[in-house]
């Protein structure tokens, strides 16, 4: 049996400098090596991104800085 793990995605493009809303996220299937799992979608939620992002993106910390994670 193959166990395919979710992570989280961009849903839409999201311009660089935008305040993340939980309606630009989504989980999907495959979740690749280094992927954040679902339980961390709203550590995303209300912050600014730091670069664009492009529809279907795996999210990852850097995209909006480790230290605005951390607030």
């Amino acid at each position: 049996m193959i166990i395919q793990r979710r992570c989280i995605r961009a849903k839409q493009d999201i311009p660089k400098e935008t305040k993340i809303g939980g309606e630009m996220l989504t989980v999907l299937r495959p979740a690749p090596k280094g992927s954040l799992p679902p339980k961390y979608l709203s550590k995303f939620v209300g912050k600014k991104s730091l670069k664009e992002i492009k529809k279907g993106d795996v999210m990852r910390f850097e995209m909006v800085g480790e230290g605005e994670l951390l607030k």
